[in-house]
């Protein structure tokens, strides 16, 4: 049987993805030297302005979502929800040069520092961090608190995209691990070195929010089972960290206190039943911030 025929890339698409990569890449150098208050509200303008023109479909599921998740509100009050997620969506992709710009500055305050540097102090850590607010200020925050850590993320959609991130959470001294299942081993020999592995744990899998349940069953499959599965495996305490969005480019970065699992006794993956009470515990504890801050939640406009 003959392999079915793929479609060749023709000069038209290379010219295309070429376009687009100078123009992102420029528009990158570009917003390096510009006032952040300039880029950041920038952001805010065409985040919305391209969703409410031309993003119906997610419009309407964010819509839904909120609907769902705070029927308090009015129609009114849900618009105007939908409306400051777009803009801190738009914020935090415009905000991205500016990142080596916000704590010279004086744009975070941080609550519960003392819950993470005492847990580094004492051995391993896994980091768990949400997409509220601007969670690309992890690798400065990290920074400014003089906390190396090894960082299990997901790639962006373009090559040019995944060079400027790459480089410039590496410029925050981040130790990338790759993304996938792939991060496993690597991120083990960390902690059991005694370091710190961050992870996104509200994450999105071929368009299916993995974290938070929001009333669905539970599973063992996503990134939270992953955390507790390397802290299990090497005795590292759990933090969850996240940010929220004060003012237009203001923020407050928060740590929860240190959350410890028993390690296992024996070097053999822990049971299901096991993993799966833990993400439970893990999930009763970010679903709850989520939801409070569910207009600055990169994901509110997916399947939930």
């Amino acid at each position: 049987m003959n392999s079915p025929v793929q479609n060749p890339i023709t000069l038209r698409d290379r010219m295309h993805k070429n376009l687009h990569a100078a123009f992102y890449l420029g528009m990158h150098r570009m917003m390096l030297h510009l006032p952040v208050d300039w880029v950041s509200a920038f952001g805010a303008h065409i985040g919305w302005f391209i969703v409410s023109r031309y993003k119906p479909k997610a419009l309407h599921q964010a819509r839904r979502n909120i609907a769902r998740l705070k029927p308090e509100l009015t129609s009114d009050q849900i618009e105007a929800f939908c409306e400051r997620l777009y803009r801190n969506i738009g914020r935090v992709i415009f905000e991205f040069a500016c990142l080596p710009r916000l704590f010279p500055q004086g744009r975070f305050k941080i609550s519960g520092a003392e819950h993470l540097k005492a847990a580094c102090a004492q051995g391993p850590v896994v980091l768990i961090y949400l997409h509220i607010g601007n969670w690309e200020g992890i690798s400065p925050l990290m920074q400014h608190l003089g906390q190396k850590f090894s960082d299990i993320y997901e790639p962006p959609h373009t090559e040019v995209e995944l060079r400027i991130a790459n480089e410039m959470r590496r410029s925050f001294g981040v130790d990338l691990l790759p993304p996938g299942p792939a991060a496993a081993r690597p991120a083990l020999r960390r902690l059991q070195a005694g370091g710190c592995v961050a992870i996104f744990c509200d994450e999105l899998r071929n368009s299916l929010i993995m974290a938070p349940f929001f009333g669905r069953p539970p599973h063992s499959k996503g990134n939270l089972a992953l955390a507790a599965r390397l802290a299990r495996r090497t005795g590292a305490k759990i933090i969850i960290g996240y940010i929220v969005r004060q003012k237009e480019c203001s923020f407050e970065a928060n740590f929860l206190p240190a959350i410890e699992l028993t390690p296992q006794a024996e070097e053999r993956p822990a049971a299901d039943e096991v993993v799966l009470a833990d993400v439970i515990r893990l999930n009763s504890l970010i679903e709850p911030i989520i939801t409070t801050h569910l207009d600055q939640w990169y994901f509110a406009d997916n399947d939930l």
